[in-house]
């Protein structure tokens, strides 16, 4: 699903560079809501059992 404009490599390395930021962002938000997790579960331990 790539939009390809005949503008010149610039816009070719915007849209590189955008998709990077993208994924690291994803990513970044993914780890956090898995650390987030790990740590309500560790808390939640003692009371549960």
């Amino acid at each position: 699903m790539r939009i390809d404009f005949d503008n010149g490599p610039e816009n070719g390395r915007t849209e590189l560079a955008f998709h990077h930021y993208f994924a690291l962002i994803c990513i970044g938000l993914v780890l956090a809501g898995v650390a987030c997790l790990l740590m309500c579960l560790e808390q939640m331990e003692p009371m549960t059992f």
